[in-house]
């Protein structure tokens, strides 16, 4: 069954943190993750793909930031980051944007670690987009 027929109302997480909740009123973020994580020909990423297309919400185009790659930058880089961003760019768009500037400048799409401005980012790879895991700092502060 393809993700647009499928109708979410109704149904439950059998699996994992949010198991037993309506797939309706889980957070984005984990519909997100099921769908980056787990197996295209699984039910549960059909039914995460149905219920984000249900809320309207498309899927991010270059990656994915997690909260630890947020709370790791805003303590190891923020001097990088102060000196290279636009100015009402905040951190978690600043890590996007280079984020995806480090990805496409590789060849080997892959790499599980890139150096670009001065910080290594990350990254772990889904079905769907890279996650940034974590970011280091190459340059003192």
């Amino acid at each position: 069954m393809k993700p647009e027929q499928i109708h979410t109302h109704g149904l439950t997480v059998t699996f994992g943190k949010h198991k037993g909740e309506l797939w309706t009123r889980v957070p984005v973020g984990y519909l997100r993750w099921c769908i980056n994580e787990i197996s295209e020909d699984r039910e549960a990423h059909k039914i995460a793909r149905a219920e984000l297309s249900r809320r309207g919400d498309t899927m991010p185009t270059d990656v994915q930031i997690s909260n630890h790659a947020i709370d790791t930058a805003s303590l190891r880089v923020d001097t990088i980051w102060r000196e290279d961003r636009s100015e009402d760019e905040g951190l978690y768009s600043w890590l996007a944007r280079v984020c995806a500037e480090a990805l496409a400048n590789q060849t080997d799409r892959k790499r599980d670690r890139i150096a670009h401005k001065g910080c290594v980012f990350v990254f772990a790879y889904g079905n769907e987009y890279p996650t940034l895991k974590t970011v280091l700092c190459r340059r003192r502060r």
